[in-house]
């Protein structure tokens, strides 16, 4: 089992369940000190950096070798980040734990209340963005997030969007259409994405 410090949003549920996917992980609360969070508004990186006066809030989570692996290509992936153990305060004490650290993060601090919109985003790039673990090393990933942040905020704004109620066709996506697989062949700037659905 490895301790994984999971700084700000990435140990928040709807975060978290995006990177490993069907399995449950618990984070217990953590602060670690000497590290900062630094995020772009604009787009999906969120990185840990050195901070020698500042603190980050986030959770350890005990995880076993395939969640763990996950974890750390999502960190890597989103934070252009490298894996050190470190010290953390946790609630239940001090502990050791993995931290992945950047060497080059956005300038501006991690938002106290970031806006819901910009937190839905984050959960969707990281969806997308481990659907190639396994295919396309971590540090690929970087120059593909401005094309997954776009599609990203489209499918978040797309979900907000009130779709029509009456159709001609008798015809209700919601009950009528299960979605079963999506699979995303080609992943670059843009992307494709393969849907597997079964309907009457």
């Amino acid at each position: 089992m490895s301790d994984i410090f999971l700084p700000g949003p990435f140990a928040e549920r709807d975060l978290l369940g995006a990177i490993v996917g069907g399995e449950v992980v618990a984070a217990t609360p953590a602060t670690l000190r000497g590290h900062a969070l630094r995020a772009d508004p604009q787009g999906a990186r969120v990185a840990l950096v050195a901070a020698a006066d500042e603190a980050t809030l986030g959770g350890v989570a005990r995880v076993g070798p395939e969640v763990a692996a996950r974890l750390g290509y999502a960190l890597a992936a989103m934070a252009g980040a490298a894996a050190t153990a470190a010290h953390v305060m946790t609630t239940t004490g001090p502990a050791t734990a993995v931290v992945s650290a950047a060497r080059q993060a956005p300038r501006q601090a991690w938002p106290a209340t970031p806006e819901p919109e910009w937190r839905a985003h984050l959960a969707e790039v990281a969806g997308e963005a481990m659907s190639q673990f396994g295919r396309r090393p971590a540090g690929e990933m970087a120059r593909l997030l401005p094309g997954l942040s776009y599609r990203a905020i489209a499918r978040v704004r797309g979900r907000a969007e009130a779709a029509p109620v009456r159709r001609r066709w008798g015809y209700a996506a919601a009950v009528d259409v299960e979605p079963l697989a999506v699979e995303r062949p080609y992943v670059r700037y843009f992307s494709i994405e393969e849907h597997r659905l079964r309907h009457r």
